[in-house]
């Protein structure tokens, strides 16, 4: 066999070693646990849907993959304690295949502020115009409330909701915060991320709550709770700016029965 073809030869096994599935590096990056954070690595694109897994006492929550080669942020919601997150690759239909696994122990520097932070799905920056505005909106301000006030009367004012954009969503989709400000329009999904990255940005915490409205358990649902005086305030910008179109007076401040959480972010 001549010295060429051999050379050859390893490099179609090396081509053939890459390309196998599972090959993809994954990091699962838990050096800023304790304060509620982790990040998630491929360097591989993700041709299967592929998905993590955040596990802790018997609870669980799963999130969609999309993207790679860039650090991907997921916020540790259950408290502190001991957590599995799990990087699973779709096989068929509900089967998945474990890629990697990280067990570790957390104790969290703030329960509450770990709501501060940007990730998956409240996914903001300071380089972002919207932040940028919530910074004018409320710089003249003093209390949490006001500024609450301030960005919830900015939000229900100038976005409406999109109904034809709610019709070709995949179960993939993310709300791009940026798009969301240019277009001033969106789905429950967008309306919950803008109002909770622009408080966040402002120092206040807000979770982005999924679910069901008990009056429509047929649909989905979006909305936040905002930390206020050391109490969770539900809030529904959605709801509120699809009134506020036809001068409906609503208060701003809702009964937290009326929804029924499935998971918060």
């Amino acid at each position: 066999m001549s010295k060429k073809l051999v050379v050859l030869m390893l490099v179609i096994l090396q081509v053939i070693l890459y390309i196998v599935p599972g090959s993809a590096q994954i990091i699962i990056d838990t050096s800023q646990a304790q304060k509620g954070n982790i990040n998630v690595f491929v360097d591989e694109p993700l041709e299967k849907k592929t998905k993590l897994s955040i596990l802790k006492d018997g609870k669980r929550v799963n999130y969609d993959l999309v993207k790679s080669n860039e650090e991907i942020p997921f916020t540790l919601t259950f408290g502190s304690g001991r957590y599995e997150v799990r990087v699973l690759e779709q096989k068929q239909g509900n089967s998945y295949v474990q890629l990697k696994s990280k067990v570790f122990n957390v104790k969290l520097e703030d329960e509450q502020k770990i709501y501060l932070n940007s990730n998956i799905e409240v996914n903001w920056n300071y380089d972002q115009e919207v932040i940028k505005l919530a910074h004018e909106l409320t710089k003249d301000l003093k209390t949490d409330k006001e500024k609450i006030e301030a960005i919830y009367q900015y939000v229900i004012q100038n976005y409406e909701y999109d109904f034809e954009k709610i019709k070709k969503l995949d179960s993939t989709y993310k709300p791009n915060l940026d798009k969301v400000y240019v277009e001033k329009k969106g789905i429950c999904y967008d309306y919950s991320a803008i109002f909770a990255g622009m408080l966040r940005s402002v120092g206040i915490p807000a979770k982005l709550v999924k679910g069901y409205m008990v009056a429509m358990q047929d649909t989905y649902h979006a909305w936040n709770e905002v930390l206020i005086d050391g109490k969770w305030e539900t809030i529904d910008t959605t709801n509120d700016s699809y009134k506020n179109r036809f001068n409906i007076h609503v208060d701003m401040y809702k009964n937290s029965n009326e929804y029924i959480k499935s998971v918060e972010s």
